[in-house]
């Protein structure tokens, strides 16, 4: 008679330790808390260009490869723009192709500066009248070296997370939602002053993005082989990161 009761004592002990180990596996208080999603991404100019591509350029679509070049009939002159020393210097070709004296010219660019790329041409059209047209852009020169974090970008993810972002709510950013928090890192490595350009949609997120950008510690800044530092951009962004919101931030899609 003992028998079954002990048996039933023992499984409704059994039962307990279960419920209650279950109780601890589910508890809140026990769980790591899933960070937000972020990434920190460099704002991209429009034309972005390197020395290293201008030694190997030989027309106008290898230094812009949305140039147009299906708009022209004919061309009457190609004016390459540069600073050199901080004086404007200009060197003419007479059709898309590159010369050697406009390669020269582009490669003793001054560090930091634009490249100038003015066309006069003869449109592609069936007008009568076909007057002459100009196709203008400016190509960013691009160090060699971008602005970091120091110790790199999992160090620099580990800062914003820990000083900041770890307190960001999920509930903030549901389903496509997205907040970018865009600044400049100097010469000096110091970061400008940081401001939202795209909302979270909520007053209090957005200034505590702003405010753990403005915490960061300075950067080693973006720098030529020639040893000249520039400034850089970047933007923090938060949230979902195929929305599409991303693509209007202008920054550089891995």
């Amino acid at each position: 008679m003992k028998q079954p009761f002990v048996f039933v004592f023992l499984l409704m002990v059994l039962c307990s330790l279960l419920v209650t180990n279950s109780g601890l596996a589910q508890s809140p208080s026990n769980q790591e808390s899933c960070p937000v999603p972020f990434e920190v991404r460099r704002v991209e100019p429009a034309f972005p260009i390197t020395f290293e591509k201008i030694t190997t350029a030989n027309s106008l679509t290898d230094l812009n490869p949305r140039y147009p070049a299906t708009w022209v009939r004919q061309y009457l002159s190609v004016e390459i723009q540069v600073r050199v020393k901080g004086k404007v210097s200009k060197a003419v070709g007479k059709d898309a192709a590159l010369n050697s004296e406009q390669r020269k010219l582009m490669l003793a660019a001054d560090p930091g500066s634009e490249i100038g790329v003015v066309v006069h041409y003869i449109p592609e059209n069936n007008l009568k009248e076909n007057e002459p047209r100009t196709i203008d852009f400016n190509l960013s020169l691009q160090p060699q070296k971008e602005a970091q974090f120091p110790g790199g970008y999992q160090n620099l993810k580990a800062f914003l997370e820990k000083n900041g972002l770890s307190g960001v709510p999920a509930s903030a950013f549901q389903g496509y939602a997205l907040a970018g928090v865009k600044f400049r890192v100097n010469e000096r490595g110091q970061i400008g002053m940081p401001q939202i350009v795209w909302s979270s949609g909520d007053v209090k997120v957005d200034q505590l993005l702003v405010k753990t950008v403005q915490n960061m510690p300075d950067w080693e800044p973006a720098a030529f082989d020639s040893g000249e530092k520039v400034s850089q951009e970047f933007v923090l962004a938060v949230g979902n990161m195929e929305s599409c919101a991303l693509n209007l931030l202008k920054v550089r899609q891995d």
